[in-house]
């Protein structure tokens, strides 16, 4: 969980910023809403300017990380790909072996199947009892 966590440590600082920043801004402009001079005004700017910089910075940072997930989705997709052509391809090849095995396994019984047939006949012919006529 802490790697998760390091690993989006720096859109957790951002965000944490932009909510700062917001709720500074929001406070200060429902505090007054008349501008008292320069210097107030100019920090009223600075503020509202690092506000849009950390929001744009936050939204490059959502951006690279979908592009970024977006690669490893492909790639997970292509190698998912050839997984299930290989997948296929040995599921057809086990199954053409196992039709030539249930081919010779059915040769190989009819042949014994005969040759059992044979012996067992012979011998049967040959233990006839002699019965005088």
């Amino acid at each position: 969980m802490l790697s998760h966590l390091s690993a989006h440590l720096l859109e957790i600082k951002l965000t944490l910023a932009a909510i700062v920043g917001l709720a500074a801004g929001i406070a200060d402009a429902t505090k007054t809403l008349d501008a008292n001079g320069w210097e107030e005004l100019g920090l009223k700017g600075l503020l509202l300017f690092a506000v849009y910089y950390i929001g744009r910075l936050f939204l490059d940072a959502n951006k690279a990380h979908k592009a970024e997930m977006q690669s490893t989705w492909e790639a997970h997709k292509a190698e998912a790909a050839t997984r299930e052509s290989k997948l296929v391809k040995a599921i057809e090849d086990n199954s053409k072996g196992l039709g030539e095995l249930t081919a010779l396994t059915k040769e190989q019984t009819d042949y014994f199947k005969t040759v059992t047939r044979n012996i067992v006949d012979e011998k049967l012919k040959a233990s006839k009892p002699q019965l005088p006529e």
